[in-house]
Order: structure tokens, then C-alpha cells, then sequence
């Protein structure tokens, strides 16, 4: 399904025709991973979510993003007590670090579930049954994470799907080529979608694509193709300040990204 297909991620009763068509079922799981900023990476997931929650789907966002790796003072996007890793491992019930936090929107944290994965200490089933056996209903779980830890995925899903997102430029590549790496061992996605984000122009951000593409074909073997590219400026180009650390800007990234990769998700 194409950005122009009739089926529309503003079409509210969407959500509700799914359910009925198809009954009730597991949650669509999303690995968001990103190599853009910490905070860049946490607003797409939470717009994202929030652009799909407000077409009446029911969503969990999945916040990997460590408050230590983030430089803003407003932290995590809403205060929760536990990771789910804590849920997952047993030491606290799974309604505790899971916060419903508007209507058909849930969030919690999971910053921890590499630690708790590399000492082994979550022999749960994977999440999307948990929550589907305990009557959520969700229809999608969104995962935002700057660093994904492929053995870890199954603790989400079985079959999840994955986008990796992408800033246009040098910025980064090596950490997108890292990502792309690790995913295409654990995805079920033959070519993996990636989304880029920044520059002039849609000229420039499908050239950088396609710089990126060639090197993924080339030393990973490995087929991506362009889910669609948004413009993006950073706040250190809008103060004047080029020489920052490009690895760290911090993006102003339009709603219309949260919106087309909701749609994405949707088709």
C-alpha cells in the first residue's frame, strides 16, 4: 500500500474495521531503531504512537532511550516507577511498569531488557501474548530505541518488524550501518524500510540513500529500500552554531514525519 492508497491513517473508524475484519489478535510489534539523536529518537516514537492512538488505534510505546543519554531537563515522557524488564524478569507485577497514560496510549520504559537479556534473567513468553492473554487489546507495539539488542526482540515478539531511521549526511552512518547489521539477522523484513531525515531537499535525502544502499549491498549483503525522506533543521542551524557535534544535534522534526511513518505502520 502507497502514501496515496485510499485507506488513510486519518480515517478514525479504520482501527475499529480492522478489529472486526480480522478479529481479535496479537499486536503488531515495530522496531523503531534509530542513529539520530537520544531525544530525536524518543519524540518519534512517541508521535508516532500518539499519531496512531488519535486514529482510535491502541497502542504501547516501548521507550528504550536511557534519561542519561538524554541532554534535555524533561526526561522521560511520562514518569513510570519500573522498567519492563523488572515485569518481565518477575520482580514486580507487569501492571506496575506499564502506565496507561491516555485514551488508547500506554508507555513504559525498557532501557534495562539489554542488561536483564545479557544476564539472563527474563524466561518470559514474549510481550504481544502476555498483553493480548490479559485482555489489552492492543493493536501495535512501538519500540524506540537508539540501541536494539537483537536477542532481545523475542522478549517483544516473535515476529517483529523493523524501520530503521536514518539522518541525511555523515552524521551517524557508521551507527546506521550498525543497526542495519544487527536487525537483518533478527527481522522477519527481506528489505529492511528506512526512513531518512534531514536536508535541503527530497534530491538530497535520496542520494544519501542510495550512498547508503550501495554500502549496505556491498558489505552487508543486505536489501533496504526508502520508506519516504521528511527536511529537517537542527537547533545548533538554527542558533548559527555548525561546528556543534553533529552526532548530537538535536532535530525540530515536522508532525508530518510522525504522521507518514504512522501511515506506514497502518498500510
Amino acid at each position: 500500500m502507497t502514501l496515496d492508497s485510499r485507506t488513510s491513517i486519518g480515517s478514525t473508524d479504520q482501527a475499529e474495521g480492522l478489529r472486526t475484519l480480522f478479529g481479535s489478535s496479537y499486536p503488531k510489534v515495530f522496531i523503531l531503531s534509530s542513529s539520530l539523536d537520544p531525544e530525536s529518537t524518543a519524540a518519534i516514537g512517541l508521535g508516532t504512537a500518539q499519531a496512531l492512538q488519535k486514529s482510535n488505534f491502541k497502542v504501547l510505546l516501548v521507550d528504550e532511550v536511557p534519561v542519561s543519554a538524554r541532554t534535555s531537563s524533561q526526561g522521560l515522557a511520562y514518569p513510570v516507577q519500573y522498567d519492563l524488564a523488572q515485569a518481565l524478569a518477575g520482580l514486580v507485577p507487569l501492571e506496575k511498569s506499564i502506565r496507561h497514560v491516555e485514551e488508547n496510549l500506554w508507555y513504559v520504559t525498557g532501557s534495562r531488557m539489554r542488561a536483564f537479556h545479557q544476564s539472563k534473567k527474563i524466561h518470559s513468553p514474549p510481550l504481544d501474548r502476555i498483553l493480548h492473554e490479559r485482555g489489552y487489546g492492543l493493536d501495535f507495539i512501538l519500540v524506540a530505541t537508539k540501541d536494539p539488542y537483537p536477542p532481545a526482540l523475542s522478549s517483544y515478539s516473535k515476529q517483529c518488524q523493523s524501520i530503521v531511521i536514518a539522518p541525511v549526511g555523515d552524521s551517524n552512518f557508521i551507527h546506521t550501518m550498525t543497526l542495519i547489521r544487527d536487525l537483518s539477522i533478527h527481522s522477519l523484513n527481506d528489505s529492511i524500510p528506512i526512513m531518512m531525515v534531514g536536508g535541503e531537499n527530497r534530491a538530497e535525502g535520496e542520494a544519501a540513500f542510495e550512498v547508503l544502499k550501495r554500502n549496505v549491498n556491498q558489505y552487508l549483503e543486505q536489501k533496504i529500500h526508502l520508506l519516504f525522506w521528511v527536511a529537517a533543521k537542527s537547533l545548533q542551524e538554527l542558533s548559527g552554531n555548525a561546528d556543534s557535534d553533529r552526532d548530537n544535534e538535536t532535530l525540530l522534526l515536522p508532525s508530518s514525519l510522525f504522521k507518514q511513518m504512522a501511515h506506514q505502520i497502518t498500510s
